[in-house]
């Protein structure tokens, strides 16, 4: 075995175009397959960095609109008591807080607040100074303390280990005082893969700086809740006892949690859903990738093996059995392999820098360290190269293996059955390279086209420049925004200013929602419906239609009767076949009364791909919401009021300083973002397995026109002109070219339908992008035939004939 691979390595090194030719082909494809597994796993696979990840499973409370439903703190703690197949259930509230910057502008920093024993449970240490634990909750009563996430260590402080025991001031104006435990270790970010918090609090620390009030309903659901399996539970009998607990929550407390139910999923199971199709439809387009590659490979070993026939004929004259013969062709293929193991993991590491290239970042917030070249990224690259190395190896080395020594003592005679072979396997290998390259082709543009109709979907909204400004204002009265309000209206360059609670598409989550009840027809179980609260003018402001009736008047927007403008859908769903204006429904615990003004045209809420769900606007000025966000209109670059927008709010009232000064352009891009990355990827893996295939056919195109030297000789010499020898070589082209669009268009359109759930507003059977895929891929192949035909036809006859 290790002669044979030094005889490999002797016959690559007479070779060096064909070795660095392969060896770069596939370098590309393991390359590219190091990126998108880095990608894949970065944003939904890797496991946290917890003791026993896979015992971990996630708790979701279920209504009819919501499967993925959080818990309030009331019901977390009496999971935790009465679970008997958990070991321990912990809890997770996503929040933010400020820290005043060195120019004392506020910098928003993402928190979570988790029960005590959340590290304890889940089997995370201390990279720097120690973690909080059951023990401390008299302590931090006493004292609030923190845990620093390893990047905002490391980028706030510089990695200073003497940030243990100190004390550091959340909020401004004056802000409170806390001290820093400890630091996480490097490892571990949080437990969504894609994910990164900048402080871990206990619930006891955040309740010292914001009050008890969000934990005391039972209706506030703000907390995940994750637990791990006791030794002998599964994840099934744990499903079966948190349902049991919930159908108890709903008998014990009926005003809140009637028609609530529970699922358990494991860790793995919610990442993988979370990444859904993306995952397989990202990882098949890079195994399409690879597959290219190798019957690229495969037809370059078939060509090498074919003008080393009458070497591998000497050699079974000589005694080498055809196992022998297999198993020095096979060596040869793994050597191979392992330069384009070497080249992928280089040009993987490079290509996995340019990753957050194709990642839009949240609006407001900085971009995570999510993707590296790691130990996991470096197996499967491994893997993906053996199993690579096989596929391209195994049909040129039979192939080879088969030489008989016959052949070289009758002149070479006996050979042409096998170069007629290989020359028939390599017209399939060509027409299965096209076919598999238009299903690449094809899925890009129609991943691509869907992207653009999301660019260009009806929003419910106009898409006029606005800066948003998030303003958390707690207890401060709702007069003094909307008197920074009229302050921001009146600087340069603004012409509008309206005001929600949130901005459409904003990181909220949903925003608020809360039970509607229609009188005459009660629901045994009230759903759930958002709302948004905004001001008079919102819906000129952002371009919603008011469809019938109308919008608040100035009067409303202040107080008196309680009024609402509900969407479409809202009309349709709680007043089937009637006028909606004018009715009267109920929201809330209260069953507060509210009459219906106007019905306003569904508009989108959190994702630009949503379908249209049940939606109503209140008067903000009376809702007392303690937050609003200022959407602010004006021409130009309206970035550039950031500035004097935030003094504007300043000089009114310390108070009013945003949180996030965010364009509504930002949110846009955030909420097609998932769209951009994956048109941006499979369009560069489409580009990749487009420019490999053009090399093979380049490759098997002048291999084939090589051998028929003598044949094109003999046609040049008895009169044939250059434009008839290149129609011959193209021809042929064009015969493997209609072959293999036969099969790629039904190969095509399978792919399309497998990406149905990553697609907006295009059908998975998109004829116009089968049309420019189609196109894009005959132009690859003529540009890749072309010059060996060109070179064809200036043969001279005698020159051909005498080489031939």
């Amino acid at each position: 075995m290790w002669r044979d691979a030094k005889d490999a390595f002797r016959g690559f090194g007479r070779t060096p175009a064909f070795t660095a030719a392969a060896t770069l082909a596939l370098g590309i494809a393991v390359g590219a397959n190091a990126t998108i597994f880095s990608l894949v796993d970065g944003l939904w696979l890797r496991p946290p960095a917890v003791s026993q990840p896979g015992r971990v499973v996630r708790l979701f409370q279920t209504t009819p609109e919501s499967a993925e439903g959080l818990w309030s703190w009331p019901e977390y703690e009496a999971l935790r008591d009465r679970a008997t197949t958990l070991s321990g259930v912990v809890a997770i509230g996503r929040r933010g807080a400020l820290m005043a910057d060195t120019d004392g502008t506020p910098e928003l920093l993402l928190v979570n607040a988790v029960s005590l024993d959340f590290f304890t449970v889940l089997g995370v240490t201390a990279g720097e100074g120690r973690l909080f634990a059951p023990s401390d909750a008299g302590a931090l009563e006493a004292e609030p303390g923190i845990v620093l996430g390893h990047a905002f260590w490391r980028r706030r402080f510089g990695a200073d280990p003497s940030i243990v025991g100190r004390r550091v001031t959340l909020g401004v104006s004056p802000g409170r005082p806390v001290t820093v435990l400890g630091v996480l270790p490097d490892a571990f970010r949080e437990l969504d893969p894609a994910s990164d918090r900048d402080i871990w609090m206990p619930v006891t620390t955040w309740t010292a700086l914001h009050g008890r009030e969000e934990l005391a309903g039972r209706g506030n659901r703000w907390f995940q809740v994750v637990g791990r399996l006791a030794p002998s539970a599964s994840a099934g009998a744990a499903a079966s006892e948190i349902r049991a607990l919930t159908a108890a929550f709903a008998t014990d407390w009926p005003d809140t949690n009637a028609g609530r139910s529970a699922r358990v999923v494991t860790d793995l199971s919610y990442r993988l859903s979370n990444g859904g199709a993306n995952v397989y439809a990202l990882m098949g387009l890079v195994l399409v990738v690879v597959l290219i590659t190798c019957v690229n490979l495969a037809h370059l070993l078939l060509a090498r093996a074919a003008a080393r026939r009458r070497e591998l004929a000497l050699r079974a004259a000589l005694g080498a059995g055809r196992r022998h013969l297999l198993r020095q062709l096979l060596v040869e293929a793994a050597v191979l392999g392992g330069f384009g193991a070497v080249a992928g993991l280089i040009i993987g590491a490079w290509l996995i820098r340019a990753l957050p290239w194709f990642i839009v970042p949240a609006p407001g917030f900085r971009a995570f360290e999510l993707f590296r070249a790691d130990g996991r990224v470096v197996l499967f690259s491994l893997a993906v190269t053996a199993l690579t190395t096989l596929l391209f190896g195994l049909a040129p080395a039979f192939s080879a293996a088969r030489t008989r020594a016959t052949a070289l003592l009758k002149g070479g005679a006996g050979l042409t059955g096998s170069a007629r072979a290989d020359r028939t396997l390599g017209r399939v290998l060509v027409v299965a390279q096209i076919a598999v390259s238009l299903a690449l082709v094809y899925s890009a543009a129609v991943l691509a086209q869907s992207f653009r109709a999301v660019e260009r979907t009806d929003l419910g909204f106009s898409r006029a420049p606005r800066l948003t400004a998030w303003i958390p204002y707690g207890d401060l009265p709702a007069a003094r925004l909307e008197e920074g309000a009229r302050a921001v209206a009146a600087l340069p360059g603004v012409t509008r200013v309206a005001v929600a609670i949130r901005a459409p598409l904003s990181l909220s989550g949903g925003g608020l929602a809360t039970t509607v009840v229609v009188p005459g027809a009660e629901a045994s179980t009230p759903p759930d419906v958002k709302y948004g609260a905004v001001s008079a003018n919102y819906f000129d402001a952002m371009g919603v239609r008011i469809l019938r009736g109308r919008g608040f008047t100035e009067a409303e927007s202040h107080g008196g009767e309680p009024v609402a403008v509900v969407s479409q859908t809202f009309a349709d769903r709680f007043f089937p076949g009637g006028e909606a204006t004018g009715q009267v429904f109920q929201r809330g615990a209260s069953r507060t009364p509210v009459r219906v003004v106007g019905v306003a045209a569904d508009a989108a809420i959190v994702r630009v791909d949503e379908g249209p769900e049940p939606y109503f606007y209140v008067p903000y000025w009376t809702a007392r919401t303690g937050e609003g966000t200022l959407l602010v209109e004006g021409g130009g670059d309206v970035a550039a009021l950031g500035p004097s927008v935030r003094a504007t709010l300043r000089a009114t009232d310390a108070s009013l300083e945003p949180r996030l000064l965010v364009t509504m352009a930002q949110y846009l891009a955030f909420a097609a973002g998932a769209y951009r990355t994956t048109a941006a990827l499979a369009g560069t893996l489409g580009l990749i397995g487009l420019f490999l295939m053009a090399i093979g056919i380049y490759g098997v195109t002048t291999y084939q026109t090589t051998r028929r030297t003598r044949e094109i000789g003999v046609r040049l010499a008895i009169g044939a002109t250059r434009a008839q020898v290149m129609r011959l070589v193209l021809g042929d082209g064009g015969r493997l070219v209609v072959a293999g669009l036969a099969i790629g268009i039904p190969l095509a359109f399978v792919a399309g339908w497998t990406m149905t759930s990553l697609l907006f507003g295009v059908s998975p059977w998109s004829m116009v992008a089968l049309g420019v895929a189609a196109a894009i891929l005959v132009c690859a192949v003529f540009a890749a035939t072309v010059i060996p035909a060109w070179r064809a036809a200036r043969l001279s006859p005698s020159v051909a004939l005498r080489e031939g």
